[in-house]
């Protein structure tokens, strides 16, 4: 398992100069992911976190003309962060007795739900058994 980490300055006015003021942020992210493969020869780019909220500070019409990027590329894999910021395990993790929440939680409470009807379901067919159990008898 090869890691390079490189520190890199890209230059992403004289790319967005060149589109409609309504698309300016979404080429300077196209640009950053179009650098670092160029640079890294690798296709699969990923870009963290405050690296886009940085380029999409101002809106899409106003990104910034400069950014420094920290770019780690592991095997083919390149993950690019804002220069100064910590890379980030974006995974959540919950204490035992925390609820999760968001659309997963929201998931994770759906199905709870529908356990909890299958056993509700479950227990009057056996009742329903038992009841016929004694009319039978």
């Amino acid at each position: 398992m090869v890691k390079i980490e490189r520190n890199y300055t890209i230059n992403l006015r004289r790319d967005f100069v060149k589109v409609p003021r309504y698309k300016r942020s979404k080429r300077a992210i196209n640009c950053v992911k179009i650098y670092l493969a160029k640079h890294l020869k690798s296709e699969d780019v990923r870009l963290g976190r405050h690296l886009n909220e940085y380029i999409w500070q101002n809106g899409i019409k106003n990104p910034p003309g400069k950014v420094s990027v920290v770019a780690i590329k592991e095997d083919d894999r390149i993950t690019a962060e804002l220069a100064g910021k910590k890379f980030e395990e974006y995974k959540v993790q919950l204490q035992p007795n925390e609820e999760p929440t968001g659309l997963k939680g929201k998931l994770q409470q759906a199905l709870k739900g529908k356990e909890e009807e299958k056993e509700v379901v479950e227990e009057p067919e056996e009742k329903k058994t038992e009841a016929e159990k004694k009319k039978s008898k």
